[in-house]
């Protein structure tokens, strides 16, 4: 599936016990979130997922910090997760956060062999509903929207990831032994190919929201070329 595809999809369908605050970890995390992130490296998703559930809008921002200083240690999946309970703090800042965690799993998607990996995509803006909503109420500001877009394009290209093989294992072949990844030589030109998406994808937004009645997020649609 080609990367503008995907980027659209995404987008219509379009992560102390007890004690507050308290730093534990040699990181300098509160307890919960350094719990959650340890589960997490150690492919513990269910358990950092259900221990995520509780966490509160700090928890959340302290952990999108984490995310953003540390993007090789967990699946930029968590930028998608930790959107709607940063919401309640920082709007702009969890549209980021959930525009951030598309654009690298769309990424990291494309680089795997079994294209069929990308179906996960499409559950991205049920993890986020209240980001999601949010952006599409924006649908209209062009400013606001490619800000975004270019803010999330600058960050990916100054920073490092870890393996994209995470996304690999959402895919059929995964069920039947170790998903494959593309030649490392392919995966700067699917990074340029997404952000060249991006670079356009306002303006396809914008141009869709004034010929479309408003219309829930579940529900959007945009062209696919």
């Amino acid at each position: 599936m080609k990367i503008k595809a995907l980027f659209v999809s995404a987008m219509i369908f379009t992560v102390c016990l007890f004690v507050v605050g308290c730093k534990s970890s040699a990181e300098g995390l509160s307890y919960n979130v350094a719990q959650m992130v340890e589960y997490a490296k150690n492919s513990d998703y269910a358990r950092a997922n259900t221990l995520f559930q509780d966490f509160s809008p700090e928890e959340a921002v302290e952990l999108g910090t984490y995310l953003e200083k540390n993007p090789t240690k967990l699946p930029p999946i968590y930028f998608i997760i930790a959107a709607d309970k940063v919401f309640e703090l920082d709007k702009d800042k969890a549209v980021f956060y959930y525009n951030l965690g598309k654009a690298r799993a769309i990424e990291d998607v494309s680089m795997c062999q079994d294209k069929t990996a990308s179906g996960q995509l499409s559950m991205y803006s049920m993890v986020a509903p209240k980001t999601v909503r949010y952006m599409v109420s924006r649908g209209l500001d062009y400013d606001y929207i490619n800000g975004i877009f270019e803010k999330v394009s600058s960050w990916d290209l100054k920073n490092d990831r870890m393996s994209p093989k995470w996304a690999c294992y959402h895919g059929i072949q995964s069920f039947s032994g170790e998903p494959k990844l593309l030649p490392a030589s392919e995966f700067p030109k699917i990074q340029k190919e997404t952000h060249k998406v991006m670079k356009n994808a306002a303006k396809i937004i914008v141009q869709y929201n004034k010929q479309n009645k408003p219309v829930s997020y579940t529900h959007l649609t945009l062209p696919t070329n």
